[in-house]
């Protein structure tokens, strides 16, 4: 049985989270059928996770740690996570789940909001360097937020995989053509750093296929790894990097996010898969 249906029963069992909707098309309801990762697979989870609360109203961290969990991830972006703030009664909440999950952890600002800080993180497997936060255009016009993309340099072990860059990222949910600005500034700092590494960018893009946005990222050549499953939540890799993508997953949770957790299964690129295999 997949693991991920494993917790699926287990939680149901012990009432952690109840009526967990799988279908509709997306991936997971053939994960069944999965074969185990590999060495040389990646296994990258996306999570808005709305600062920990629930749509029942309830901030738990254990319940969502478990749900992280639930996918055996080697590297997770997080979108909405709060450090400090008087809302979530100043708990720093990417240390939180790092502590509840054994993973390593990183932050991005995108703005001080009610006494601490909100943005996006990064939860690794592997130790994680050079973290850098990209700034985007906020926009103009009533509710538009400012936005930040953070970027880190993952290290697995050296008979792992070869270093690769994590970028964790969420655009704005109102207008098309600020997301479509903040694709352009992200799409130039991505690309003017020149790191010699492959990348791998994931977040809530706020689009659906096919808006200018999401084009903007295909013009670049950029490739969406969770096609045809991508609603608003997308995991991409250059094309350039010769990525592979093995699986996808989308589990269609009501409960602990207004989000739901989406998984892709990438394949090492031919030269890392060639490095990491080299005596």
């Amino acid at each position: 049985m997949n693991r991920i249906c494993r917790w699926i029963m287990a939680s149901m069992a012990l009432g952690g989270v109840a009526w967990l909707w799988l279908g509709l098309g997306y991936a997971v309801a053939d994960a069944a059928e999965a074969e185990p990762s590999t060495e040389l697979e990646l296994r990258v989870l996306t999570y808005n996770i709305h600062h920990a609360e629930g749509t029942d109203g309830v901030i738990d961290y254990a319940r969502l740690a478990r749900m992280i969990q639930a996918f055996e991830p080697d590297v997770v972006a997080l979108q909405e996570v709060d450090r400090m703030t008087g809302r979530v009664e100043r708990v720093d909440q990417i240390q939180r789940l790092a502590e509840l999950t054994g993973m390593h952890f990183t932050f991005g600002k995108a703005m001080d909001y009610d006494g601490g800080e909100y943005g996006n993180a990064i939860l690794s497997r592997f130790p994680l360097s050079e973290v850098r936060v990209h700034a985007l255009p906020k926009g103009d016009g009533a509710g538009q937020e400012p936005r930040a993309a953070v970027d880190a340099l993952v290290v697995p072990p050296a008979n792992r995989m070869p270093p690769f860059r994590f970028v964790s990222t969420h655009l704005c949910h109102l207008r098309d053509e600020t997301r479509l600005e903040q694709s352009e500034v992200l799409i130039r700092a991505l690309s003017e750093n020149a790191d010699p590494e492959p990348i791998v960018l994931a977040g809530d893009f706020n689009a659906r296929a096919g808006s200018a946005s999401i084009s903007a990222w295909i013009s670049a050549g950029w490739r969406d790894a969770t096609a045809p499953q991508s609603v608003i939540d997308y995991i991409w890799v250059r094309a350039a990097d010769a990525w592979g993508v093995r699986e996808v997953h989308t589990l269609n949770d009501r409960i602990v996010s207004d989000h739901r957790p989406v998984l892709a299964v990438l394949q090492a690129p031919p030269a890392q898969a060639a490095e990491a295999a080299a005596p």
